[in-house]
């Protein structure tokens, strides 16, 4: 999910995001955060669950986006 102020400016968005903040209840992961041209302050402000969660910037690049991603992906190994 890549946030943004335009984002959280909008009705819609939020509401998915809603949707799957309710779906993680069990413990599953869904929600991997791409801040985009916001701040952890700003993230925080709009959504406190958020702003805690590690999270990869998009001015980082994108193919650190891409392996961060991939990392979260992963099966994990027991």
């Amino acid at each position: 999910m890549v946030l943004s102020k335009n984002f959280f400016a909008k009705h819609w968005p939020t509401e998915e995001l809603n949707g799957l903040a309710t779906k993680e209840v069990d413990g599953s992961k869904v929600i991997l955060p791409v801040w985009h041209r916001i701040n952890a302050k700003e993230v925080r402000s709009f959504s406190p669950m958020l702003g805690d969660r590690m999270a990869v910037r998009s001015e980082e690049g994108l193919a650190i986006v891409v392996a961060r991603i991939l990392e979260v992906l992963k099966p994990s190994r027991a």
